[in-house]
């Protein structure tokens, strides 16, 4: 048994009331693949299926918090497909539960869900692609900072063997000239 398989689990039954519905229906395939026995797929089931719902609030409140951190990008796509439900859809989308249960960044999934959301429907916006991928660099540059301010690490030797490279929350890209002017 893995208490933190069950705890993603329960994160995800949390978000995605799809994903809690299938568990119900059968929890054996809605599980499949995880590390989980046959008395903790019952305990999963013999949780009232209100508790899932109890805050109709959270999934908005989240996708609130990054549409923030990808202003323009969420922008662009929300104005492309006149839906917030285009953007809600993020929270049942294999991006999402595979975050939650790898432990991943959430907010590399939803760049990951956009990017497919563009591939995938005929939006009429040719800054977005470049715009997402400018947002998401921006994102993870504040994270690398972020983790490298947590560690504090020894300056390395200056030798022969010492390398040249960007400092932490720095980074290099390419995009098209009109994309700081759509953000």
């Amino acid at each position: 048994m893995s208490y933190r398989t069950l705890e993603r689990i329960y994160v995800r039954m949390l978000f995605d009331p799809a994903f809690a519905a299938r568990v119900y229906e059968n929890a054996e395939a809605a599980l499949a693949g995880l590390d989980l026995d046959e008395g903790e797929r019952a305990q999963l089931v013999a949780v009232d299926r209100r508790a899932w719902a109890h805050d109709p609030l959270r999934r908005y409140r989240t996708l609130r918090i990054l549409a923030e951190e990808f202003k323009a990008s969420t922008t662009i796509a929300l104005a492309a497909t006149r839906s917030i439900a285009s953007l809600d859809a993020f929270f049942s989308a294999p991006e999402f539960h595979a975050a939650v249960q790898e432990r991943g960044s959430m907010a590399g999934a939803f760049v990951r869900y956009l990017e497919r959301l563009v591939a995938e429907r005929p939006i009429e916006s040719p800054q977005l692609p470049d715009v997402l991928r400018l947002e998401a660099m921006l994102a993870r540059c504040r994270r690398d900072l972020e983790a490298r301010e947590l560690v504090s690490e020894p300056p390395e030797s200056i030798g022969p063997e010492t390398r040249v490279g960007l400092a932490p929350g720095h980074a290099v890209g390419r995009f098209n000239a009109n994309v700081v002017e759509a953000v």
